[in-house]
């Protein structure tokens, strides 16, 4: 069982660890829940590879603003806590430049997902991760597989969506369907279901540096918070 601990004084967040995060990150990790904030520190300290920040908490109006890009899907988020409940990630090449490729997304993210793995089991804290979808935490699969199979699962469940509305999909591969979908959404005239865009270029980019604690489990773990 996790032991209480007053994240003011964990003192085994390391101050010359490797990597540093920048004045940005820092501002962006200020608007965190504090459990977060202390996961994210010592994911930094555990990581192969450099990270940072993108996103902490969301104004009611940048929310509406990602909704409306497609950056989110809901109208209230983790990120729009007063203490924001999830942060967003951009993985970082050696040379510190921002991945934006799935050649540098599979390069550079699975260690990092595994250190933010790690430490959510040092603190017994549930941690949910947007390659996925899933709990981070009790699982050992790579980060890479899971990832892979969430794609895998999104692409039959729009199959499966565009065959119930008699579209014929023996026209196109999986792949191809998806690009069409990603292309046009909910202007398609057939009805094909925007919320299955997401397997394709840019979203599993932004999906997997999304990192977000659950209220359930703030509410019933036992670390002292703040």
């Amino acid at each position: 069982m996790a032991q209480p601990i007053n994240t003011s004084t964990a003192q085994w967040i390391d101050p010359e660890a490797q990597y540093q995060f920048s004045p940005s990150s820092e501002e962006k990790l200020a608007t965190g829940n504090q459990l977060l904030q202390l996961i994210t520190r010592r994911a930094l300290e555990l990581s192969p590879t450099d990270f940072k920040i993108t996103q902490g908490r969301r104004s009611t109006k940048q929310q509406q603003q990602a909704q409306a890009s497609g950056a989110s899907k809901v109208s209230k988020s983790k990120h729009t806590y007063p203490s924001s409940l999830a942060f967003d990630i951009a993985y970082l090449d050696d040379k510190g430049n921002t991945v934006t490729d799935w050649a540098g997304l599979k390069k550079y993210m699975p260690g990092v997902a595994d250190a933010f793995r790690r430490a959510a089991e040092e603190m017994g804290v549930n941690l949910r991760w947007g390659g996925s979808w899933k709990n981070l935490r009790g699982t050992t699969d790579d980060p890479l597989n899971m990832y892979s199979s969430y794609v895998t699962n999104q692409r039959q469940l729009m199959m499966n969506e565009l065959q119930k509305q008699g579209i014929d999909t023996s026209t196109k591969s999986p792949l191809e369907w998806e690009a069409e979908v990603n292309k046009k959404g909910n202007k398609n005239k057939k009805g094909y279901d925007p919320k299955y865009r997401g397997a394709y270029n840019k979203r599993p980019l932004h999906d997997t540096g999304h990192f977000e604690l659950s209220p359930n489990d703030l509410s019933t773990h036992n670390w002292v918070v703040g």
